[in-house]
């Protein structure tokens, strides 16, 4: 059996999702707008039911749009913000990035 592994990504304005192989070459991808309410000032409002289905959706085309079989995907989780990076990416200080 293949290993297979999904990267998910969602920003302000969208929500994207990846397929890799386990040396991380990336097979497929899919990408989903993200519907936002701008309100007075700079303040941005999305609905996590909007984010939650676009990355649902978007996931499982780029499964089929990898040729891959969804048991060959990997369990694991991985995530952050960039605005509260995990206390793991923090090296005296400061942020590390990779």
């Amino acid at each position: 059996m293949a290993e297979h592994f999904i990267g998910v990504d969602v920003g302000t304005g969208s929500a994207r999702a990846g397929v890799f192989d386990a040396v991380g070459t990336m097979l497929a991808s899919a990408k989903a707008d993200i519907r936002l309410w701008r309100e007075a000032g700079d303040m941005v409002e999305q609905s996590s039911n909007d984010i939650w289905r676009a990355v649902c959706t978007r996931v499982r085309e780029a499964v089929a749009a990898a040729g891959v079989s969804p048991s060959d995907m990997q369990p694991g989780m991985s995530g952050y913000s960039m605005r509260n990076p995990p206390p793991s990416s923090r090296e005296r200080g400061r942020i590390v990035n990779g």
